[in-house]
C-alpha cells in the first residue's frame, strides 16, 4: 500500500475560511503550530486537512502511526480499526465520549497517546474530526528566558530546571551540567524558594504547566 507523505506543509487553508476577520488566520495557524502536542484535523477516509508542526514531525517519522491511502494506520490492525472507527463516528457526530488509545511503536520507546474527542466541525463541504497526538518520548522545547522572567531564575538555575522537566534526576542533571551534587542541590533549593514550591513534584507540575505547553520563543 502506498504511504502518503512527507508532510512538509500539509494543511488546507480553506479549513479556516469561515473565521473573521481575515487577519485572524495567521494568528490561529501560528498558535496551532506552537502547541507542543500534535493537532490533526481530518475527514473520514481522507488525507488530513491540517497538521501542526508537531504532528508533521511525528508522522514523518512513521513511528507507529502513518497515513496509507488517506487513512491512518497503526502497527496493530486492531488499533487501526478502533482509530478509523473513532474518526468515522466523530465526523458523523456519533461519539458520546473521547476515544483514547495508547499505541505502540516499532522500537522500545514508550507508546504514544492518541485522543479523538467527541466533536466535529463542518468545513470545506464535509465534517471534520480533531485528533490529538502526545508523544512521551518527545523532548518539549522549554524557554530558558521564560523561566528567568517568570521566576527570576539565573541562567544556570533555568538550565538545571529544564533538565529536571525532561526527566533527569538531580544527579543526572549535575553530571550533564558538569557541576557537583552540592551545587545541583543548591540550585534545587533556590528554585523551590523562588517558585514558592515545597516538593520537587510540585515544582515540576508548576513549570510544565506554565512553560512547556507551547513554544513561546
Amino acid at each position: 500500500m502506498e504511504e502518503v507523505g512527507p508532510f512538509a506543509d500539509a494543511h488546507d487553508p480553506r479549513l479556516f475560511g469561515t473565521i473573521e476577520p481575515a487577519t485572524t488566520h495567521p494568528a490561529l495557524l501560528d498558535a496551532l503550530e506552537r502547541a507542543q502536542f500534535g493537532v490533526i484535523i481530518t475527514a473520514h477516509a481522507q488525507p488530513p486537512a491540517f497538521l501542526n508542526e508537531y504532528a508533521r514531525r511525528f508522522l514523518n517519522r512513521c513511528d507507529g502511526l502513518r497515513i496509507v491511502q488517506g487513512e491512518f494506520e497503526t502497527i496493530r490492525a486492531s488499533d487501526t480499526k478502533v482509530l478509523r472507527e473513532a474518526i468515522r463516528r466523530a465526523c458523523r457526530r456519533e461519539l458520546t465520549s473521547c476515544v483514547t488509545l495508547m499505541l505502540p511503536r516499532g522500537d522500545e520507546a514508550r507508546p504514544f497517546a492518541v485522543h479523538v474527542p467527541a466533536v466535529a466541525y463542518s468545513a470545506v463541504g464535509t465534517n471534520l474530526a480533531t485528533i490529538f497526538v502526545c508523544d512521551p518520548n518527545d523532548e518539549q522545547r522549554v524557554s530558558e528566558s521564560a523561566l528567568t522572567r517568570l521566576y527570576a531564575l539565573t541562567r544556570s538555575e533555568a538550565n538545571f530546571a529544564i533538565l529536571l522537566m525532561r526527566g533527569k534526576t538531580v544527579e543526572q542533571a549535575a553530571e550533564h551540567l558538569f557541576i557537583s551534587i552540592h551545587t545541583a542541590r543548591t540550585h534545587l533549593k533556590r528554585i523551590l524558594l523562588k517558585t514558592d514550591t515545597i516538593r520537587q513534584a510540585e515544582l515540576l507540575r508548576l513549570l510544565l504547566t506554565c512553560t512547556a505547553q507551547v513554544r513561546i520563543d
